[in-house]
């Protein structure tokens, strides 16, 4: 996470900026994904692929998580809100169920592990399509067959907010059906053309007051006494496994 952001979420934290400063004018930054796929629950994910589809295809018979990663490296200022743009093309759409339940969720996998090649009944790859689903959720959206052909907005909550502050690098989402039934699916045929965008929200650092000021010094000071302290832990740590 970038330096200004921790600063100012910290502030945010203790109600300071906000409160005391004074934010300029908010910004809009769109992010096109970097790469996009799915896992299958044996395992199996090709690397090659872009497609998003999420369920149970009627066609293979095999139930799919999906996934997407974006690139936050250019995003210095703070994230007030965030929505996901994906595109249900027009046979996005399978099985007789008026509506489908579509959850984003929080992601531990590593990125580069989330984006590699693994093969049908690959322990890690299992473990993979496991985490697509289980982690925080950071949106639920129904769906209905009058959504093929358009473009989902997905508005994401107050914790997805929060770990897209945190990280200044790839950030990636998880995403489910919620409710299984075999041959219903959502984005089958989906691939790299379809729209999967983050559409970010973003304040710029906010000019200080002088509570804020003071804030910012009681941070600086504190930063070298918790790294000497997690140095010593760890040391002590080391010393005890020795």
């Amino acid at each position: 996470m970038g330096l200004t952001r921790f600063v100012i979420n910290s502030l945010l934290s203790i109600g300071l900026v906000g409160a005391t400063g004074n934010l300029g004018a908010a910004a809009i930054v769109t992010l096109n994904a970097v790469d996009s796929g799915w896992y299958k629950s044996n395992g199996l994910h090709n690397d090659t692929i872009e497609n998003y589809i999420a369920g149970w295809s009627k066609s293979t018979g095999d139930m799919h998580r999906n996934w997407f990663v974006f690139d936050l490296t250019d995003v210095t200022d703070v994230i007030t809100d965030a929505r996901l743009r994906l595109e249900l093309p027009s046979h996005g759409y399978t099985g007789d169920a008026e509506s489908q339940t579509f959850v984003l969720s929080h992601v531990e996998t590593p990125v580069a592990s989330l984006r590699s090649f693994h093969y049908e009944k690959d322990a890690g790859g299992q473990a993979i399509y496991q985490d697509l689903g289980d982690g925080s959720t950071y949106a639920t959206v129904s769906v209905t067959p009058a959504d093929q052909g358009t473009t989902l907005e997905i508005a994401l909550n107050a914790d997805a907010i929060f770990h897209l502050n945190q990280e200044s690098s790839l950030f990636a989402f998880g995403g489910k059906l919620a409710d299984i039934h075999f041959g219903h699916t959502l984005f089958p045929g989906t691939y790299s053309g379809n729209v999967r965008q983050l559409v970010l929200t973003v304040d710029p650092v906010p000019e200080p007051s002088t509570m804020t000021v003071f804030a910012l010094g009681g941070l600086c000071l504190m930063l070298p006494a918790y790294r000497r302290k997690r140095r010593s832990s760890v040391a002590q740590a080391t010393r005890a496994s020795q």
